[in-house]
Order: C-alpha cells, then structure tokens, then sequence
C-alpha cells in the first residue's frame, strides 16, 4: 500500500492533468463550433446564389418561349 502522501499526490496530479485536459476539450469544442457556423453561413450563401440563378433560369427560359423566331420557318441550307 500507499503511504497517505503519495496517493494525495498522485490524486492532486491527475485532477490537475484532468483539469487541463477539460480546459484543451473545451478549446476544441468553441473551435468546432464556430467551424459549424461559419459552414452554415456558408450554405445559406450557396442556397440563396442557387436560388437566385434558378429564377434567372426561369425567367430566360419563359422570354424564350415567348419571342418570335427571326427566320420564316424554312430548314435551313446544310441541316
């Protein structure tokens, strides 16, 4: 067995060693964090760039429907 003093020790060095380890875990979790918000930012921007070129799409795609051809009708010479 132990000698008192030696265990108290021991026991004070790995709370402190616990001790640390809660305060880097800590770091990390803040860290991931702000990586999870940054990439949900991110995500909004996208969608919302993704949605705008799908109403511009729309919107060509409906004047395109509606003008004219320039030409008679006839095939054309080649095709």
């Amino acid at each position: 067995m132990q000698p008192a003093a030696e265990a108290t020790d021991e026991a004070a060095w790995n709370v402190r060693t616990l001790e640390a380890e809660v305060v880097r875990l800590r770091e990390k979790f803040a860290q991931v964090q702000a990586k999870r918000e940054e990439m949900r930012q991110e995500m909004d921007n996208l969608r919302r760039d993704r949605d705008h070129w799908r109403n511009l799409a729309k919107l060509a795609g409906a004047e395109k429907e509606t003008t004219r051809t320039w030409f008679c009708g006839r095939a054309l010479p080649g095709k």
